[in-house]
């Protein structure tokens, strides 16, 4: 029972590490902040008062939320020193699986320890079975869907 719990416990730590929104930050890096403006979009900011410290853009595979996104760009302002962020329109894209795979799984192992695709005569995708015979693959490619939303920092301008 203690191994079961155990084996539980480190599958959702696995899931959990590997469903997360992956942030790319490019720019400034100044004091850590724990407040920052947001602006709906780029238009909203006064220029005037403000100027552009960096750029990031926040992925997530399927299961998150654009608002769930924006929490996790709003820290990494916090992060970097923002005070301020604008808020580019979320973005929901499908992955495509590369054309060669787009029909094909991947099948078992051959005695070789190659994994057994190829095409039988008649152009269908086949697979090799753990007997190492020859099957066909009737399953389809499943797609997966990403969200993206990009984010602009700010910071205020001084000495005027």
């Amino acid at each position: 029972m203690k191994r079961i719990s155990l084996l539980l416990s480190a599958a959702l730590v696995i899931t959990g590490l590997s469903a997360c929104v992956e942030v790319d930050y490019t720019g400034e890096k100044f004091k850590p902040v724990t407040r920052i403006k947001v602006f709906d979009n780029a238009k909203e900011v006064p220029l005037n008062e403000y100027y552009v410290i960096g750029r990031a853009s926040g992925v997530a595979l399927e299961g998150y939320t654009i608002p769930e996104i924006k929490e996790k760009l709003l820290e990494k302002g916090k992060e970097v020193g923002a005070e301020a962020v604008a808020f580019g329109y979320g973005r929901i894209s499908r992955i495509t699986p590369r054309p060669e795979m787009a029909d094909q799984t991947p099948g078992s192992l051959d005695p070789e320890g190659n994994w057994g695709f190829g095409s039988a005569p008649d152009g269908s995708p086949i697979r090799t079975n753990c007997f190492g015979d020859y099957v066909p693959n009737e399953q389809k490619a499943q797609f997966s869907y990403k969200t993206t939303v990009h984010a602009v920092y700010f910071r205020k301008r001084t000495g005027k």
